[in-house]
C-alpha cells in the first residue's frame, strides 16, 4: 500500500468523519496488526495483518483490502499440528445505525435484501473483527495437509492382483448378452 495509512492494533475504527455532509467519496487507508484473533472453537489466527481502504459510498462505507494470518491446523494425514499461512481479499459493506447529524435511528428499505452488510455502532465505529474472522476462516484449506507429508496409498495391492479381480460390472455384461440372444 503506497498511500499513507493509519495503523491500528485494535479492530475498532471511528468513522464519524465519513458521515459529515462533505464526505461523499472520502477514502482513507488503514492497516490493522493483531497478535491473535479467535476464529472458531479452538482455532486461533496469529500475526493477523490487514491492509484496506475505507470508502464512503451511498449511505454507508465499503472496506476493501487483504488479510493475512497464521493458523495452526491439524494435518488430515498425520494428525500433527502445523502452521498454515493464509491470505485473502475482502470487500465488506458497513451501514450506520444512527444519523450523525440528527441522532435518529436509521432504517433501510433494502435491509432484508442486503442482510450481509455489517452495522456501525451507535457511536459510528466500525469493527473489523467479524469481517476478518470470516475471511480468514473461509480461506483455510478444507483438507489441511502438512508440507512434506507423503501421499497416502489407499490400495496397497500390486497391479497384477488388482487386474486379476473380476470387474465389478461383469455380471451386468452377462445380463446384457442374455437379453440380446
Amino acid at each position: 500500500m503506497t498511500t499513507p495509512a493509519e495503523h491500528y492494533t485494535d479492530t475498532r475504527i471511528n468513522a464519524v468523519d465519513f458521515f459529515k455532509t462533505d464526505a461523499m467519496g472520502r477514502t482513507r487507508y488503514y492497516v490493522i496488526d493483531l497478535p491473535r484473533l479467535d476464529l472458531d472453537g479452538d482455532l486461533v489466527a496469529e500475526d493477523v495483518h490487514a491492509e484496506f481502504r475505507l470508502l464512503r459510498v451511498g449511505s454507508g462505507l465499503l472496506a476493501e483490502g487483504t488479510a493475512q494470518a497464521t493458523v495452526e491446523l491439524e494435518c488430515v494425514r498425520t494428525l500433527e499440528p502445523f502452521p498454515e499461512r493464509v491470505e485473502a481479499e475482502f470487500s465488506e459493506q458497513f451501514r450506520p445505525t444512527v444519523d450523525v447529524n440528527t441522532g435518529r435511528v436509521l432504517r433501510y428499505e433494502d435491509e432484508e435484501e442486503f442482510p450481509e452488510a455489517f452495522t456501525l455502532t451507535d457511536s459510528h465505529e466500525l469493527d473489523m473483527e467479524e469481517p476478518l474472522r470470516q475471511v480468514i476462516l473461509v480461506s483455510l484449506p478444507m483438507q489441511p495437509i502438512k508440507p512434506g507429508t507423503s501421499e497416502v496409498q489407499i490400495d496397497e495391492t500390486d497391479e497384477a492382483a488388482a487386474n486379476a479381480r473380476p470387474h465389478p460390472f461383469a455380471v451386468l455384461g452377462s445380463l446384457l448378452q442374455d437379453s440380446e440372444g
